[in-house]
């Protein structure tokens, strides 16, 4: 089985840093006192680690959205969908949501 990464080693460490920041500011919010100087330190990275996810995936590395860019949704994407009417489908043609919702699969069938 060959391993697949979607997101690249910045992205990975932005989750995983502000998924540890969350953290503390829930524990240094509820402690108070004290820790209200970490609790806005904290603050202070998570800002910063967002400001370089936008930045980062506008000019990024490899992973799937910085490849593709920014893709804005497209007021056409629900009329190439031929059941998107039905399915509620926003997914231009050519997606793998597509081929899913428009393949000849159990659920198609049932309908």
């Amino acid at each position: 089985m060959v391993k697949v990464r979607v997101w690249d080693l910045p992205t990975r460490l932005f989750h995983w840093a502000l998924a540890l920041c969350v953290l503390a500011l829930v524990i240094t919010g509820n402690v108070g006192g004290e820790a209200m100087v970490w609790h806005f330190r904290f603050g202070y990275t998570v800002l910063t680690l967002l400001i370089f996810r936008v930045l980062w995936g506008f000019t990024g590395g490899h992973s799937y959205p910085s490849e593709r860019g920014l893709e804005l949704p497209s007021p056409i994407s629900r009329n190439t969908c031929p059941r998107a009417q039905s399915t509620g489908c926003a997914v231009g043609a050519g997606s793998a949501h597509h081929a899913a919702v428009t393949s000849g699969n159990r659920l198609n069938q049932r309908r």
